[in-house]
């Protein structure tokens, strides 16, 4: 969103004149055209221009990445040590898009449960594993909207798991 809002509005930050025209670009048919129709017509106004600044700001100060006691809180997922990851010829962030190489990863994260969304389970349920948490259930495709409470000290055996449809 941020990348799409610098191709288009170089001016927008200062400090990127470029910006990274392909991730810009690939923001649209990924949940910006439908983000875009959820803040209503455009009336003549550019597409930026209908989402308030209070937003963007929100957008802009958001953390990547949320450590707490045990756990590491990501959208996407990380890299798992040793391995090398890149998107396609964009430079994308991995905690932003990787999937394979992380779901499929064994690697116990330095200790920390990592707990992401990004790659819905195809059985609707949470994806529970000793080294990490998909809650991504689908709800974006019409499965539920999952969230889980978590203790201080993980045990997979013990989550509280709501899910609304």
């Amino acid at each position: 969103m941020l990348d799409a809002r610098q191709r288009f509005e170089p001016e927008f930050d200062s400090n990127n004149p470029v910006g990274t025209c392909e991730l810009g670009m690939h923001w649209f048919p990924n949940g910006g055209i439908e983000t875009l129709r959820s803040y209503g017509e455009l009336k003549g106004r550019h597409w930026s221009k209908i989402i308030p600044e209070s937003h963007w700001n929100f957008v802009l100060n958001t953390q990547l990445e949320y450590e707490e006691a045990h756990y590491l809180f990501v959208h996407a997922g990380i890299v798992p040590p040793g391995l090398y990851w890149r998107f396609g010829v964009y430079e994308a962030d991995p905690r932003l898009w990787i999937r394979d190489e992380f779901i499929r990863s064994r690697s116990d994260f330095g200790g920390r449960v990592v707990v992401y969304g990004h790659t819905p389970s195809s059985s609707g349920l949470p994806v529970i594993q000793a080294n990490k948490l998909g809650i991504d259930t689908g709800a974006g495709f019409g499965g539920p909207l999952t969230a889980v409470g978590l203790k201080s000290k993980y045990d997979p055996r013990d989550l509280l798991i709501i899910q609304v449809k």
